[in-house]
């Protein structure tokens, strides 16, 4: 792909190629320097690129001189090449049959390669081992690896990598531009592809082709849509690339896909700097079908439609029917708009043999519908008003509050663990399950008997070791605790 050194001079053109149809050459501003056969180029310094060759064998990484042609060996491999990433002057190599990604020290990186740093050469490699997500460089994940299934239904989640250095990174995900060490580039809307950002002065520069905006190849600073239309709409621009060069700006891109013929422009020189939201191609109204004179247009009546009223979401059905004198028709426009707005919105678009509509309206509201019906004799449209309303929905009901234990008698139990005949007296409470609770008149805290008949107090009643059964001259505290089954008997004497 073209790619610039920091100097401006570009690289293109490695990439493939047979005897049949020609190999594919390295280009270096606009002269070939190496006839190939081999592919994967990268900048390893200003003077060098970095690739591969498989002719003669054995298959060779090597670096190419970009003023001479000559190159030097700097791996070879009988199990082959399909990449040779560079930058930084540093290198590294992926072989064909292992996939393996090998350093030009020999240390192996683990996850796929995407670029090195074009400046200071630091390893940017996938998040993930196989599925193409998520984005580190230099050691820090910038991007989060994706799950298989989201990559199966939505693609990577992370592309046109831009590493500078580490400390100045860009990329595209799914919800647009991010960076490190540079203001987020601002795009214009929909689609764009080839995101690349150069420096000059105090200003940064985003180059992309904006594909779905005006079709065109786009460059502006990032933070302005003041900036430069490059090529026509629809024109091949293929891998872009931007660098400063001093005070100049330079763009490149190829025109064919062998990157045999490439265009290196000056934003802001050879184009002008222009408004680019205004750049938007306007497409040309459609010429509406005449009605056809011999046929009659559609008369249609909406029948019925019920409920009128009720709470949000409101789901109200309306059936319609063909007059006698209607013409042909080919679609229904089920529509409907808020009261006192002047515009209808489409519900539904339906054929015809379908005779009535569910509206769900999900805000309260006063609604007016309609019916539009299509034919090859013209439109055909409702005109009685038929409203319906949309009211707020009902209040939860309150949810019904447990009764509170019934108060029963007074009374007096003895404690029989004390040496006297001392008392305390209680308020009886009804648990409504057969038990009862005792609060004390004294302080108003409820006894408890525990598991091991320890006679403590709490501040509600009604709970395991708070309830009691009553026998006509005792209160049987039944318990059990990790499968043992112990009661124990309060006696006492009710006061009335």
């Amino acid at each position: 792909m073209p790619r610039f050194n920091t100097l401006g001079n570009y690289e293109a053109g490695i990439g493939g190629g047979d005897e049949v149809h020609g190999y594919v050459a390295l280009i270096v501003d606009g002269l070939v320097r190496d006839p190939g056969p081999g592919g994967g180029g990268d900048w390893l310094t200003d003077q060098e690129v970095a690739c591969y060759r498989y002719s003669p064998m054995p298959f060779r990484a090597v670096a190419i001189n970009a003023a001479t042609g000559a190159n030097r060996t700097l791996r070879t491999s009988t199990l082959g090449f399909n990449a040779v990433t560079a930058g930084g002057g540093r290198w590294a190599t992926t072989e064909t049959q292992t996939g393996r990604i090998l350093m030009d020290d020999g240390t192996e990186v683990p996850y796929p390669l995407l670029a090195l740093g074009q400046h200071d050469g630091c390893i940017a490699m996938r998040a993930h081992p196989y599925n193409g997500s998520g984005l580190i460089v230099n050691g820090t994940i910038l991007v989060q690896a994706a799950t298989d299934e989201d990559v199966v239904r939505h693609g990577t989640n992370c592309w046109d990598v831009q590493v500078l250095d580490q400390g100045h990174v860009v990329w595209r995900g799914r919800d647009g531009a991010h960076a490190v060490g540079l203001p987020v580039p601002q795009l214009l809307p929909g689609g764009s592809y080839g995101l690349r950002v150069a420096k000059v002065g105090n200003v940064w520069w985003v180059l992309y082709l904006a594909a779905e905006f005006n079709g065109s190849l786009v460059c502006h600073p990032v933070d302005s849509f003041m900036g430069c239309q490059l090529t026509s709409p629809g024109a091949l621009a293929y891998r872009p690339d931007l660098v400063a060069v001093g005070s100049r700006l330079l763009a490149v891109y190829a025109v064919n896909e062998s990157e045999q013929t490439n265009v290196v422009v000056e934003p802001g020189v050879t184009y002008p700097i222009i408004d680019l939201t205004t750049t938007k191609p306007t497409p040309p109204e459609p010429e509406p079908t005449p009605p056809d004179p011999d046929v009659n247009p559609p008369v249609i009546t909406i029948t019925s439609y019920a409920p009128t009223s009720g709470p949000v979401p409101l789901r109200v059905t309306a059936v319609y029917a063909a007059e006698p004198d209607s013409g042909p028709i080919t679609e229904l426009h089920w529509q409907a708009r808020v009261l006192g707005d002047a515009a209808w919105g489409d519900a539904a678009v339906n054929s015809p043999d379908d005779f009535d509509h569910t509206y769900v309206f999900s805000d309260p509201a006063s609604y007016e519908l309609r019916l539009l019906a299509r034919g090859p004799g013209g439109d055909g449209v409702t005109t009685a008003q038929r409203l319906v309303t949309a009211m707020p929905p009902a209040p939860e009901p309150e949810p019904p509050q447990p009764e509170p234990p019934t108060p029963g008698g007074e009374m007096v139990y003895i404690d029989l663990r004390k040496n006297n005949l001392a008392a305390e007296k209680c308020e009886q409470i009804d648990n409504g399950n057969g038990t009862f609770s005792y609060r004390k008149v004294s302080n108003g805290k409820v006894f408890c008997v525990t598991n091991t008949g320890d006679i403590e107090e709490r501040d509600d009643p009604g709970g395991p070791w708070e309830s009691f059964y009553r026998t006509s001259n005792a209160l049987v505290a039944d318990r059990e605790w990790e499968g043992e089954q112990t009661a124990f008997l309060l006696p006492y004497a009710e006061v009335k």
